[in-house]
Protein backbone atom coordinates (compact mmCIF):
# COMPACT_ATOMS: atom_id res chain seq x y z
CA UNK A 1 0.00 0.00 0.00
CA UNK A 2 3.16 2.48 0.85
CA UNK A 3 4.63 1.54 -2.39
CA UNK A 4 2.21 2.48 -4.72
CA UNK A 5 0.55 5.15 -2.62
CA UNK A 6 3.72 7.10 -2.77
CA UNK A 7 4.54 6.13 -6.59
CA UNK A 8 1.15 7.89 -7.05
CA UNK A 9 2.42 10.97 -4.97
CA UNK A 10 5.37 11.33 -6.73
CA UNK A 11 3.54 10.97 -10.40
CA UNK A 12 5.90 7.65 -11.02
CA UNK A 13 5.63 4.14 -12.42
CA UNK A 14 5.49 1.70 -9.45
CA UNK A 15 6.35 -2.23 -9.97
CA UNK A 16 5.81 -4.61 -6.79
CA UNK A 17 6.94 -8.08 -6.01
CA UNK A 18 10.44 -7.56 -7.58
CA UNK A 19 12.44 -10.44 -7.06
CA UNK A 20 15.55 -9.28 -9.08
CA UNK A 21 16.98 -6.50 -10.76
CA UNK A 22 17.99 -7.94 -14.44
CA UNK A 23 19.32 -4.46 -15.74
CA UNK A 24 19.64 -0.76 -15.50
CA UNK A 25 20.18 1.27 -18.34
CA UNK A 26 20.24 5.40 -17.98
CA UNK A 27 16.65 5.52 -18.77
CA UNK A 28 15.16 2.37 -18.06
CA UNK A 29 15.20 -0.48 -15.61
CA UNK A 30 14.21 -4.32 -16.51
CA UNK A 31 13.04 -6.42 -13.59
CA UNK A 32 11.63 -10.33 -12.86
CA UNK A 33 8.35 -9.35 -10.75
CA UNK A 34 6.78 -12.63 -8.81
CA UNK A 35 3.53 -13.98 -9.91
CA UNK A 36 1.61 -16.53 -8.00
CA UNK A 37 3.28 -19.05 -10.94
CA UNK A 38 7.02 -17.81 -11.60
CA UNK A 39 7.26 -14.43 -12.54
CA UNK A 40 6.81 -11.89 -14.78
CA UNK A 41 9.79 -9.99 -16.86
CA UNK A 42 9.13 -6.27 -16.50
CA UNK A 43 10.66 -3.06 -18.10
CA UNK A 44 10.04 0.71 -17.13
CA UNK A 45 11.16 3.90 -17.42
CA UNK A 46 13.14 5.82 -15.16
CA UNK A 47 12.39 6.99 -12.33
CA UNK A 48 10.39 4.10 -11.14
CA UNK A 49 9.51 3.27 -7.63
CA UNK A 50 9.90 -0.89 -6.63
CA UNK A 51 8.77 -2.86 -4.06
CA UNK A 52 10.63 -5.60 -3.47
CA UNK A 53 10.14 -9.29 -1.76
CA UNK A 54 13.07 -10.73 0.49
CA UNK A 55 14.09 -12.90 -2.70
CA UNK A 56 16.05 -9.55 -3.88
CA UNK A 57 18.24 -9.28 -0.68
CA UNK A 58 21.35 -11.84 -1.27
CA UNK A 59 23.56 -9.97 2.07
CA UNK A 60 27.36 -10.28 2.13
CA UNK A 61 29.27 -11.30 4.79
CA UNK A 62 30.49 -8.25 6.61
CA UNK A 63 34.68 -7.80 6.87
CA UNK A 64 36.11 -7.00 10.14
CA UNK A 65 36.78 -3.18 8.46
CA UNK A 66 33.06 -3.37 7.71
CA UNK A 67 31.78 -4.67 11.26
CA UNK A 68 34.14 -2.10 12.97
CA UNK A 69 32.92 0.68 10.26
CA UNK A 70 29.10 0.29 10.97
CA UNK A 71 30.27 -0.28 15.06
CA UNK A 72 31.40 3.90 14.90
CA UNK A 73 28.80 4.86 11.96
CA UNK A 74 26.25 7.61 13.28
CA UNK A 75 22.68 7.27 12.34
CA UNK A 76 20.91 10.18 11.84
CA UNK A 77 17.39 10.44 13.41
CA UNK A 78 15.05 13.07 12.46
CA UNK A 79 11.66 13.95 12.78
CA UNK A 80 8.76 15.74 11.05
CA UNK A 81 10.14 19.06 12.28
CA UNK A 82 13.19 18.28 10.81
CA UNK A 83 12.08 17.54 7.59
CA UNK A 84 9.48 20.56 7.81
CA UNK A 85 6.63 18.04 7.84
CA UNK A 86 3.15 18.70 9.45
CA UNK A 87 2.62 15.95 12.06
CA UNK A 88 -0.83 16.41 11.39
CA UNK A 89 -0.35 14.78 7.90
CA UNK A 90 1.94 11.31 8.72
CA UNK A 91 1.37 8.74 10.48
CA UNK A 92 -2.31 6.89 10.92
CA UNK A 93 -3.95 10.37 11.61
CA UNK A 94 -2.44 11.40 8.12
CA UNK A 95 -3.32 8.91 6.13
CA UNK A 96 -5.42 9.40 3.55
CA UNK A 97 -6.61 5.28 3.65
CA UNK A 98 -7.57 3.61 6.20
CA UNK A 99 -7.42 -0.60 6.36
CA UNK A 100 -11.01 -2.06 7.22
CA UNK A 101 -10.01 -5.38 7.12
CA UNK A 102 -7.03 -8.25 5.85
CA UNK A 103 -7.70 -11.22 4.57
CA UNK A 104 -6.42 -14.22 2.81
CA UNK A 105 -7.77 -14.54 -0.53
CA UNK A 106 -9.39 -17.56 -1.78
CA UNK A 107 -7.06 -19.99 -3.50
CA UNK A 108 -8.70 -20.75 -7.36
CA UNK A 109 -6.61 -23.67 -8.70
CA UNK A 110 -8.46 -22.69 -12.42
CA UNK A 111 -5.41 -21.14 -14.50
CA UNK A 112 -5.20 -20.21 -18.33
CA UNK A 113 -2.03 -20.35 -19.96
CA UNK A 114 -1.86 -18.32 -23.41
CA UNK A 115 -0.07 -18.94 -25.95
CA UNK A 116 0.82 -17.23 -29.26
CA UNK A 117 1.80 -14.09 -30.83
CA UNK A 118 1.39 -11.03 -28.57
CA UNK A 119 -1.32 -10.19 -31.41
CA UNK A 120 -2.76 -13.86 -30.70
CA UNK A 121 -1.96 -13.67 -26.64
CA UNK A 122 -4.04 -10.38 -26.86
CA UNK A 123 -7.26 -11.82 -28.97
CA UNK A 124 -7.67 -14.86 -26.77
CA UNK A 125 -7.46 -12.67 -23.87
CA UNK A 126 -9.83 -10.66 -24.91
CA UNK A 127 -12.40 -13.42 -26.12
CA UNK A 128 -12.18 -15.42 -22.93
CA UNK A 129 -13.04 -12.01 -20.82
CA UNK A 130 -16.11 -11.47 -23.67
CA UNK A 131 -16.98 -15.06 -22.81
CA UNK A 132 -16.71 -14.71 -18.96
CA UNK A 133 -18.92 -11.73 -19.41
CA UNK A 134 -15.94 -9.48 -18.17
CA UNK A 135 -16.19 -6.90 -21.08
Amino acid sequence: QVGPETAEFLNIPHISYVKKIEEITESSITVQRMMDEGYDVVESPLPVLLTVVRELNDPRIPSLKGKMAAKKAEIRTMNAADIGADENSLGLKGSPTQVKNIFAPEMNAERMMIEGSPEEQVNKLIEELKKNKCL
